[in-house]
């Protein structure tokens, strides 16, 4: 890391950014671990994880404000992180209690299927503030403070907020990877989360120990004043560019792990390596920014040129379309242990969303370097474009998932969201332009006018068709002609052509398909259920458990499907109920066409369809059943680890009559 030529630094320098690395490590095995202890009690529906999503990230915000102010005032910025850490260590273990208490309030409540959509809605809220929202306000102020303590007055460009930045976020890449791929695994969640405890206590006790700031505060400028600290009014274009950047981000990873999912697998994997990929080309960019900010400062036309750079990166595996799905369909080693599909998987992922995960890492620290120059409001800065970035991510993932994605389809996202980032650049472009006129027509001003245009581009190809996301592609059970043009090209016609519906739910692409064994019901590029082929196994779910009770009266089935299990189920004569809970809702308008093989399920009187988790009713209704049946996909590919747990067999177990039956079906198969 390159050493300034003025200013002293101190010796512990390389201890801060390591400090900053293992904040990022423990603040995702927090996040991952908190996520997966809400859903156990919330499900994982859309509507659940959103609010969950949101207080983390809120609190993070609102904490970047008021901490970020706080360590411009604070002459000891460092003891200031120490004292962060420590207490997001004490706040994390409490909020463990506090999850078993929300969880019995939750339970008594009796959750979405009595409080509906809204009310459930509004105690998930405060249970998540509860639980998370003192230690999440606490985590937002770390990097400010951290930073306060590093920066010096003649860092013009702000670079070692670049290096801050950048590291904590690479810390926070392997927090994601190895609790994925590691401790949930070996050690569970609560166990993780207490490592996660652990650390951060260590990382506060260290720094506390480290000597004070007070030969800084010779070196760098005391501490700014109550009247200083603060009171720049930041640009609105800058306010503007944060929000937007934020918003078309996390709308972008909603997109992004819809259309991977075929290719990868619906699984925690996924969810993993997406989030991984995504934060590593953040921390890169970080500290590529803190490279090449060196003895230099970005101006707002360099913003408008990396803006556009960005946005090709993001909308140029748009273009490439099929391509992607089809070269994995001939390379991709079939058989492969779990490391080298996770290799492909990473190589997937990069090609897709790395480079403009890259230069979104880069902007960030270039924003805040745009409102100030070394430490002076520092931490303010950090803080305020921290708080407007997460406000655009809550934004962007809420209307994401609810509005654009249904609306536009994912495809489509990623289309309005290349066009609104090459907008975005044109628009700084205009502002520069203005601000300094006498600058006349540069480099950078026709480099600029260049990306956006190819941006734009890019934007109107095709993109992904069926081919990518309703064929057997991504499992590798394809028709290609390896080296023939035709081939491919008479393959993806068929797809395209038996593909005869398609919809962009809220938690999941779903489609319908002709094929050779009738209508094939697929959801997130997988065939999950079919009129004839997957009948066996679709209608004795529904029947062998009525068969073996000796007086079955209330089923209950989870999931909807084609609706052949539900509707075979309650054609059984001693049969009054049959409750069905389903999480997504475009379901309900596939298994309407599989009426003539499933009974009309969706119009019987006895089947009563809830649409919410399954994981959610069995917790929280009071009613016994006396058969539940369960059909759920191919583990591999529909990432069912997060509901079919021994907690969820100890809830269907405690929802059993005196002589109830559990059947469930499970489908296994080489990948």
């Amino acid at each position: 890391m390159p050493e300034p030529t003025e200013d002293k630094r101190h010796r512990f320098d390389w201890l801060i950014f390591l400090f900053l690395f293992l904040s990022g490590f423990s603040a995702l095995v927090y996040q991952i671990s908190w996520m997966k202890l809400f859903r156990l009690l919330f499900g994982c529906s859309t509507p659940a994880t959103a609010c969950v999503l949101a207080v983390f990230m809120g609190g993070l915000g609102v904490g970047g404000i008021v901490i970020g102010k706080r360590a411009d005032k604070t002459k000891e910025p460092l003891k200031l992180f120490a004292y962060l850490e420590i207490l997001i260590a004490l706040t994390a273990i409490l909020s463990l209690l506090l999850f078993a208490i929300g969880r019995q309030i939750y339970m008594a409540t009796g959750g979405s299927v009595v409080l509906g959509t809204v009310g459930a809605t509004l105690c998930r809220i405060f249970i998540a503030i509860v639980v998370m929202g003192l230690p999440t306000f606490l985590m937002g102020g770390t990097l400010p403070a951290a930073m306060r303590y590093l920066l010096i007055d003649r860092d013009e460009g702000r670079a070692g907020v670049g290096w801050g930045y950048g590291l904590n976020t690479v810390g926070a890449v392997l927090g994601t990877m190895v609790t994925t791929y590691y401790l949930l695994e070996h050690f569970g969640t609560r166990s993780s989360f207490v490592l996660a405890c652990v650390v951060s206590a260590l990382i506060g006790a260290v720094a506390y120990l480290l000597p004070s700031l007070e030969a800084q505060a010779e070196d760098n400028g005391e501490a700014e004043t109550d009247d200083d600290a603060g009171t720049e009014k930041a640009p609105r274009l800058i306010l503007l560019a944060t929000f937007v950047s934020g918003f078309i981000f996390f709308l972008m990873e909603l997109v992004w792990y819809r259309l991977l999912a075929p290719l990868l697998g619906g699984t925690t994997f996924t969810f993993g390596t997406i989030l991984a990929v995504t934060l590593s080309g953040i921390g890169i960019g970080g500290v590529l920014y803190g490279l090449l900010s060196q003895n230099r400062r970005f101006e707002l036309n360099h913003f408008a040129f990396y803006c556009s750079i960005q946005a090709i990166c993001l909308v140029y595996p748009f273009a490439l379309g099929d391509r992607i799905p089809i070269f994995l369909a001939f390379n991709y080693p079939k058989g492969a242990t779990l490391f080298i599909r996770t290799i492909w998987w990473c190589i997937t992922t990069s090609v897709v969303i790395l480079p403009a995960a890259i230069l979104s890492g880069f902007l960030f620290p270039l924003l805040i370097s745009l409102l100030g120059s070394g430490r002076k409001s520092l931490g303010h800065h950090i803080g305020l474009l921290n708080a407007v970035n997460t406000l655009g991510a809550i934004l962007g993932s809420l209307a994401g998932g609810f509005l654009f994605l249904p609306l536009l389809t994912a495809p489509g996202c990623w289309q309005v969201s290349g066009f609104i980032l090459s907008l975005l650049a044109l628009c700084v472009l205009v502002a520069s332009i203005k601000e300094n006129p006498k600058r006349g027509f540069s480099f950078y001003t026709g480099a600029t006018l260049i990306c956006a245009i190819l941006a734009i581009i890019f934007s109107t190809a095709t993109g992904p068709t069926s081919t990518w996301r309703y064929s057997s592609v991504g499992y590798f059970r394809h028709n290609f002609e390896k080296n023939s043009p035709n081939g491919i090209r008479i393959a993806k016609n068929n797809y395209k052509r038996n593909t005869i519906l398609e919809f962009e739910g809220r938690e999941s692409s779903v489609g319908l398909r002709i094929g050779d064994n009738g209508y094939n019901f697929i959801v997130n590029g997988k065939c999950d259920g079919s009129a004839r082929a997957d009948a066996s196994a679709q209608v004795w779910t529904g029947l062998l458990g009525t068969l073996l009770h000796p007086n079955p009266q209330k089923v209950f089935v989870v999931g909807l499907g084609t609706g052949q299990t539900a509707g075979w189920a309650a054609q059984v004569d001693t049969v009054i109920n049959v409750d069905v809970a389903e999480i997504e809702p475009t379901i309900a308008t596939i298994a309407k066409h599989f009426a003539p093989v499933s009974y009309t399920a969706t119009v019987n009187s006895k089947v009563n369809l809830m649409l919410t988790d399954a994981r959610e009713i069995l917790l929280t209704t009071d009613v016994s059943y006396d058969v539940i049946a369960s059909e759920p996909s191919n583990p591999y590919r529909a990432g069912i680890a997060s509901l079919y747990t021994l907690e969820f067999y100890r809830e269907v177990s405690s929802r059993l009559t005196e002589d109830g039956i559990f059947l469930q079906w499970l489908q296994c198969y080489n990948m």
